[in-house]
């Protein structure tokens, strides 16, 4: 945030673009409206192929979701490609819808976009990951924080929409998909260049995020960890 300056209101695609994109390893640019078409009756650029190959993230003007997701990309680049470069491969596998239907999204796509949306990540000293999982597929948000107090488990957000939800001071607390990440380092020390490399390892291995099922959930709010974020 401190990149970005002091804003009166939320600032312009372009700023935005001059103050992350060095960070993001992408750019921020303004996205189309929608409905709009390009030249000649030809569709705009579909927004997973526009980063995957263009290193282009469509941006919606003064969207404080748009803004949280370019946030995001300023401290997981390598994630986010990833990310992205695999929701493409997935929506090309599926081909075209045929006129009058919608694409209907896999359960790995839904993993994916959960991931995007709502991911949070739970960084666990190696010793207690199984239990940091056990806890957060059993939706015992409690018992991850009392694992975090201890030091030896640490929350990360990953999902831009969690993010929007503090940044508009929603009533309704929001429930993070948990992705536990086993540590050896103490977990307060470990970069977040590092947190990086490891969910975008994560995102490129094939045989994972398939479904959602395999993941817990918890609250994304101070009162689980303990201490004010």
């Amino acid at each position: 945030m401190t990149a970005l300056g002091e804003h009166a209101d939320l600032p312009a695609v372009s700023h935005i673009d001059g103050a992350l994109a060095p960070l993001a390893q992408v750019r921020f640019a303004p996205a189309p409206a929608r409905g709009r078409r390009g030249r000649r009756g030809t569709p705009p650029c579909p927004y997973d192929e526009s980063i995957t190959f263009g290193g282009t993230v469509p941006t919606r003007e003064r969207n404080v979701h748009d803004l949280m997701n370019a946030l995001v990309w300023a401290v997981f680049p390598r994630s986010k490609r990833a990310l992205h470069a695999r929701q493409h491969e997935l929506v090309t596998r599926a081909g075209r819808p045929r006129h009058g239907e919608s694409q209907s999204r896999t359960r790995e796509g839904d993993a994916l976009a959960m991931l995007d949306e709502g991911g949070l990540l739970v960084l666990a000293a190696r010793a207690r990951a199984h239990e940091v999982e056990a806890s957060c597929r059993g939706r015992d948000a409690e018992g991850v924080a009392a694992i975090t107090r201890a030091g030896e488990a640490r929350a990360i957000a990953f999902g831009h929409a969690l993010y929007e939800h503090v940044a508009r001071a929603l009533a309704i607390t929001p429930l993070g998909m948990t992705v536990v990440l086993p540590v050896d380092a103490p977990v307060s020390a470990v970069p977040l260049v590092e947190v990086d490399r490891q969910l975008a390892s994560m995102i490129e291995d094939r045989s994972l995020f398939l479904e959602n099922g395999v993941f817990g959930s918890i609250p994304f709010a101070s009162s689980v960890w303990g201490e004010d974020r």
